[in-house]
């Protein structure tokens, strides 16, 4: 990431953070789904 310029990086790190945020929500659903569902749950990520 050395080569990357300094004016990107913060913009990159919002972006990222804003994706995880959106992650780990979709996996919190997912992780719900599966529990009530265990059979679809494989289907569910396909999704």
């Amino acid at each position: 990431m050395g080569w990357m310029p300094r004016n990107w990086m913060p913009s990159a790190k919002k972006k990222t953070r804003r994706q995880m945020k959106n992650l780990s929500l979709k996996l919190r659903s997912r992780g719900i789904e599966e529990r009530s569902k265990p059979m679809l749950g494989s289907r569910q990520l396909w999704r």
